[in-house]
């Protein structure tokens, strides 16, 4: 930082005029209330020199942040949780396609009840998924059962396997 220390003015003329290193300057002969609003710029603050620790709790907001500047790869492992998402701010539409997997699921998390009709297709459920112990009896049209017949789904009528 370089700038001008008059030693005197005699009848308007200069006396003397030396550049001023900052290197030279007493600590904490420097605060903002002696800086003009627009003299610190983006261009003139050095590398590395606006650091976390320096920064007031509330200095950055929302508004401060330009779109696009929060990439994943700069977030802390921890530092999106469920608590911190407003409502709603997780939708079908924000959801990458393929980026939701059963492994991806809490226990429990898809229920019955939280299934879209007609969602679930033959084409959809993975080949074996379905097993007998899988299957509970259900009664069908005409009095039909779906049940267990030696390791086999069936519908079958009456109380026995054919």
């Amino acid at each position: 930082m370089k700038s001008i220390a008059w030693a005197g003015i005699l009848m308007g003329v200069a006396l003397s005029c030396l550049p001023v290193e900052a290197a030279v300057l007493r600590e904490d002969t420097v605060d903002t209330g002696k800086i003009k609003t627009d003299a610190v710029t983006a261009a003139k603050i050095l590398n590395g020199a606006v650091e976390t620790a320096k920064l007031a709790s509330d200095a950055i907001t929302a508004a401060k942040l330009a779109a696009g500047s929060i990439e994943t790869a700069k977030l802390a492992t921890d530092a999106v949780t469920a608590a911190k998402l407003i409502t709603n701010a997780v939708e079908t539409a924000k959801i990458k396609t393929d980026s939701v997997t059963a492994a991806k699921l809490i226990t429990s998390a898809v229920e019955t009840d939280k299934i879209k009709a007609d969602s679930v297709t033959t084409a959809k459920i993975i080949n074996a998924a379905v097993d007998t112990s899988k299957i509970g009896t259900v009664v069908g049209d005409s009095g039909k059962i779906l049940s267990s017949c030696a390791g086999v789904a069936v519908w079958r009528v009456g109380g026995t396997c054919p």
